[in-house]
């Protein structure tokens, strides 16, 4: 009877902390953008909203809303004005780096301890190497072009969504970035 009556309260406690999920809650995160209009003005800034209507530019570095309706930040773009939109995320460069880094260590130490040290090879060995000083090695080399990689490789990325001033095609960029945040 005892564990029927921890059990019980456990389970009250538990259920008096879990609330109901309202909305879906969105990862703060920063778009740079430059959006081009269909008079060919190119105009630069922060993304901050994108209603169902219209994309709203910062000039000043804002978390990417969702809102169904307009807020007075920045510039306002309705979406039949907008020919394309250009988008990089803020920071991108940094995470290259740091997982270029990572998954560069990890396949230049693995790729190091297989074929550096050992007795095999020739009879003439200047310098003899053993297993673990040869995954050292090689996830020396490897963290280091990793992170020339991925710097190089993050920094040239870019979403490019061509609009041309239809609602289908903005409404698919908008879900896009929904998802994106969202997830």
């Amino acid at each position: 009877m005892k564990p029927l009556i921890t059990i019980v309260s456990l389970a009250v406690l538990l259920s008096q902390s879990v609330k109901a999920q309202d909305s879906v809650s969105n990862r703060s995160r920063t778009y740079l953008a430059v959006v081009v209009t269909k008079e060919n003005v190119k105009t630069g800034g922060y993304l901050s909203n994108l209603a169902d209507s219209a994309a709203c530019l910062a000039t000043y570095p804002a978390h990417l809303r969702l809102r169904s309706q307009e807020d007075s930040t920045g510039q306002r773009f309705p979406y039949n004005d907008i020919q394309q939109i250009t988008l990089k995320r803020q920071g991108r460069v940094g995470r290259g780096i740091l997982t270029g880094a990572i998954i560069g260590t990890i396949v230049g130490g693995i790729v190091g301890l297989i074929s550096g040290g050992g007795s095999g090879g020739s009879q003439q060995q200047w310098v003899l190497i053993t297993p673990g000083e040869a995954a050292l090695a090689g996830a020396a080399g490897g963290c280091v072009t990793g992170i020339g990689l991925g710097a190089i490789i993050s920094a040239l990325t870019k979403d490019k969504f061509t609009i041309g001033g239809s609602k289908q095609k903005y409404q698919a960029m908008r879900e896009t970035m929904i998802i994106r945040i969202t997830k």
